[in-house]
């Protein structure tokens, strides 16, 4: 089962009660429900990671020795445990245990594909499966690919999927869930404005009899949008729309005030009136925070204030970072995931909050938040090269941001996710200034387009960086280019343009290409 819907029209809201309903229903049935979560962080596997850790009931922490990896992992996935482990985070990819897969395109996340899709199955046939994936547009191939294999119609099995995603879901996917044994697609829409008036009256609790013309305005104001009625409504409550009268104790709602709201309701407007309700220090706490991401660790933000007092910045950031915490939770702004871990409610709410940063100001957060990830060496490396890609990028520091974007763009590429190495090579792009890093970001960039199989994309990307590798004297490089774009014509079946492209990568060799080259 599909559910799409746009942002705020509750898919989040129905995931949660789908679960009760089904443990109501089916207490038979063993339950999985998880979430993606958006991979700002670089690490890619999150998603999979998670499935396979359900699946296989493991830690997080690896074995301590290889043989004993291979003894957990094998009896449940064969063979294909290098890959599962790599996955898990337990071993890396250069690792020996990988093989030949290693090199061969495809490969690792094939076969962590197939143990995810039959780990599945295998779980459906001992115990009835129902599995609840909500923010699916965030999910890695790897692990959607997993589900459309374990639900395949020849399986036959007690399994039911339920997936809960943007749009933007099918639109990259276009085949999605056609062999499933049985699929339906439902799309969300706005609340019908009888039930928007409901919600808004019960969110403005505990006022009663509220007029209908009030509850027409804000449902009006707010498009029948689930996650704008919540958030206005909210909102209104901290500025003191709700009354007590003295005399006889009731709520009372000022509608006068109502009317006063714009015709659209904009987030920009939610966020002045939630860092209205605030006392300036905590303010300019929660303007940090949002600048960190849509989810932090407590020592990141530790860290950061201690680089803007080492700038001479931290007078604007009196609270204790945990008390600050605390409170924007107690406020409904931040969710804590852990005791060390927090993130937005609303990933809206917080791109708003970072827009009411002056520009200058939002410069100055960027740079301590770049120097701090520059010095940690405690988080692993893809998460700290995916921050401080991102926080060089907006702090104006291109050199930084090339760098660890290709960071992020190579080690991707190892592990055979070529939509995100392709997704950090252009990120890269936009930051690189010298002729070397665009020759290897747009050759980087044309392999991976290759192996996702945008051919034409990755023939203008190569061509690009021939012509720069032409520029720049790099004879090897542009050797290695045209085969790079030989094998592509291969593809499009032009085997005369590639044989054409071959013959002339030999004519730049002249008999002093390596064996590697030769071989090629």
């Amino acid at each position: 089962v599909t559910v799409l819907g746009e942002p705020g029209i509750g898919k989040t809201r129905l995931a949660g009660a789908l679960l009760c309903a089904l443990r109501g229903a089916l207490p038979h049935a063993r339950m999985l429900a998880f979430r993606a979560y958006e991979p700002q962080s670089g690490d890619g596997d999150a998603t999979i990671r998670r499935l396979l850790r359900s699946l296989l009931t493991v830690a997080a922490n690896p074995p301590h020795k290889r043989a004993n990896i291979e003894k957990r992992l094998a009896p449940h996935v064969g063979p294909a445990w290098p890959a599962v482990a790599l996955s898990l985070g337990w071993i890396g990819p250069n690792d020996a245990a990988l093989g030949a897969r290693k090199d061969a395109p495809g490969a690792l996340r094939l076969a962590t594909m197939r143990a995810a899709g039959t780990l599945i199955r295998r779980a459906a046939a001992e115990q009835p499966l129902c599995m609840i994936l909500d923010d699916a547009h965030y999910a890695d191939p790897t692990t959607l690919d997993a589900l459309e294999l374990a639900s395949l119609a020849e399986a036959r099995l007690p399994l039911w999927i339920c997936v809960l995603a943007r749009p933007e879901l099918v639109a990259s996917r276009t085949m999605w869930s056609e062999r499933a044994g049985h699929a339906m697609v439902h799309q969300l829409a706005a609340l019908d404005r009888g039930s928007t008036r409901q919600l808004v009256a019960r969110l403005l609790a505990p006022a009663e009899n509220l007029p209908a013309a009030a509850l027409e305005a804000i449902a009006e104001r707010c498009g029948d949008s689930p996650m704008l009625v919540h958030e206005l409504t909210r909102a209104l409550k901290l500025d003191g729309i709700l009354q007590r009268d003295p005399a006889t104790g009731a709520w009372l709602l000022e509608t006068d005030r109502i009317a006063a709201l714009p015709a659209i309701p904009h987030m920009e407007l939610l966020v002045e009136r939630e860092l209205r309700a605030f006392v300036p220090a905590l303010s300019a706490h929660l303007r940090l925070v949002a600048i960190l991401g849509r989810e932090f660790e407590l020592s990141e933000l530790r860290g950061v204030l201690e680089r803007l007092e080492a700038a001479g910045l931290s007078d604007q950031f009196p609270l204790d970072p945990a008390v600050a915490i605390d409170q924007l939770e107690r406020a409904g702004i931040l969710r804590k995931r852990s005791n060390k871990r927090a993130e937005f409610r609303n990933p809206l709410f917080r791109d708003a909050i970072v827009d009411t940063i002056p520009l200058a100001a939002r410069r100055d957060l960027h740079r301590a938040a770049c120097a701090f990830y520059s010095d940690d060496t405690e988080m692993p490396a893809s998460e700290r090269s995916a921050r401080l890609a991102y926080h060089a990028g907006q702090a104006g520091l291109d050199e930084v941001a090339v760098a660890s974007y290709l960071a992020l763009a190579t080690a991707h590429h190892a592990r055979h996710r070529y939509l995100e190495a392709e997704a950090m090579y252009t990120r890269a792009l936009a930051h690189a200034g010298t002729t070397s890093d665009r020759l290897n970001i747009l050759r980087g960039r044309g392999v991976a387009r290759q192996r996702n199989g945008r051919y034409r994309d990755a023939i203008d990307d190569l061509e690009q960086a021939r012509a720069l590798a032409r520029d720049c004297g790099d004879q090897l490089g542009e050797i290695e280019i045209l085969l790079d774009l030989a094998t592509i014509l291969d593809w499009l079946a032009s085997f005369r343009q590639s044989q054409a492209l071959v013959d002339e990568a030999q004519g730049l060799a002249r008999g002093g290409e390596s064996k590697l080259l030769r071989a090629r």
